[in-house]
């Protein structure tokens, strides 16, 4: 089966995931989620919250997966 990695949008949180997440994993597979930098329960400055932190977060979770 397969891994998702589910990366919620704007004015969210990884919880927009659980029903999604549920369903694939009532499938068998396997599901990551986590809130962005300055979202849900991350406590990242808002003067730190930027695109950039964005895709380094995605990335360092996307190594940490692969190590």
């Amino acid at each position: 089966m397969a891994v998702f990695v589910l990366v919620h949008g704007g004015s969210h949180g990884s919880w927009c995931w659980y029903a999604c997440a549920k369903e694939l994993q009532s499938e068998g597979h396997q599901t990551v989620s986590f809130d962005l930098p300055g979202h849900g329960q991350d406590r990242t400055p808002r003067d730190r919250v930027t695109l950039k932190a964005y895709a380094e977060a995605i990335r360092d979770l996307y190594s940490w997966l692969r190590s």
